[in-house]
């Protein structure tokens, strides 16, 4: 199986996150864009015992949010594109 990476940054960037999927030949996982802000309340909900843990609040993001998933596409070529950089950087 491969490996995943899981993106903080750059979720609403499409072909960046393709990209990032065709070049590592990874997949690629976006959460969603207010993160930052889920996060804050659902350690605040902690907090305040409205959620009994951080396993609890990550069940709320999944019950809640649908991740975006990228696949590699293995007609992109990047290893040979890379190959060309390198030579143009010479």
């Amino acid at each position: 199986m491969t490996q995943s990476i899981l993106l903080a940054a750059g979720q609403k960037n499409k072909l960046l996150n393709q990209f990032t999927a065709d070049s590592t030949n990874r997949v690629v996982v976006t959460g969603p864009v207010e993160a930052t802000a889920i996060g804050n309340i659902l350690m605040q909900s902690i907090g305040m015992k409205h959620l009994g843990s951080l396993a609890d609040a990550r069940e709320v993001v999944h019950a809640s949010f649908e991740p975006e998933i990228y696949e590699p596409n293995p007609k992109a070529d990047w290893d040979e594109a890379y190959s060309r950089l390198q030579k143009v950087m010479k």
